[in-house]
């Protein structure tokens, strides 16, 4: 199974959503359940389109949704998930080109090649005996 990735991540897109989400969950005292609940929601899609930024467009949507349901609800925060979830829908990704399949080795049949012949013709081949040492006196 080949697995496709991406060369560049969505950067911007993560930062400005999981900002967005932070805030927004921090929003509790003004909407108890909902700005809460949507925080959440913002910052676990911010953190899953960076771990997978080819499904940008998928947690694009999810981040640009909750994050209009939050301004609805009248929590300006949201506005930087808006932000960060536009950013994702329009991200344009790199994708790296599979790996080349690996290929066996050619198998080579029993002979020996030009180099290997002339090692053992070098392996073979006698050396003249050694001169005898002159001792000078």
């Amino acid at each position: 199974m080949i697995v496709q990735a991406a060369q560049n991540k969505p950067t911007a897109a993560y930062i400005f959503s999981l900002i967005g989400g932070i805030l927004g969950f921090l929003t509790w005292f003004l909407l108890p359940l909902f700005g809460s609940l949507f925080g959440i929601i913002i910052i676990f899609s911010a953190l899953m389109l960076d771990s997978n930024p080819l499904k940008h467009t998928t947690w694009g949507l999810i981040i640009l949704t909750f994050s209009i349901f939050g301004l609805a609800l009248g929590s300006w925060i949201f506005i930087i998930a808006l932000m960060g979830g536009i950013l994702a829908l329009i991200y344009k990704p790199t994708v790296q080109p599979p790996p080349p399949p690996v290929q066996a080795p050619p198998v080579q049949a029993a002979t020996s090649t030009p180099i290997q012949k002339e090692v053992i013709r070098k392996e073979t081949t006698t050396l003249p005996p050694p001169k005898p040492k002159q001792l000078l006196l």
